[in-house]
């Protein structure tokens, strides 16, 4: 793809899943900028248990937000990068 074109001065989001459970799913969302980590929040959900990832999108959408005690006991290395209220 020669004629693709990066932006890289917009933001972009990772998205990163654990399952603390075959069907509960909590996933952390970084947003970066420039390919650096800027901000982060995470959610929680049920999902079918099929296939973790292509169930995690729907958990962001529809889940639960976790508060920040929770969500960096399950994501501790993202303790420096600020929380997305």
């Amino acid at each position: 793809m020669d004629n693709l074109v990066k932006f890289p001065e917009l933001d972009t989001k990772q998205y990163i899943h654990y399952a603390l459970d075959s069907k509960i799913l909590a996933v952390a969302v970084v947003v970066e900028k420039n390919n650096k980590p800027i901000e982060w929040s995470a959610y929680i959900g049920i999902v079918e248990g099929k296939d973790h990832n292509n169930e995690y999108l729907e958990v962001v959408k529809n889940g639960t937000k976790l508060s920040k005690a929770i969500a960096l006991s399950i994501w501790p290395i993202f303790e420096h990068i600020e929380w997305r209220q």
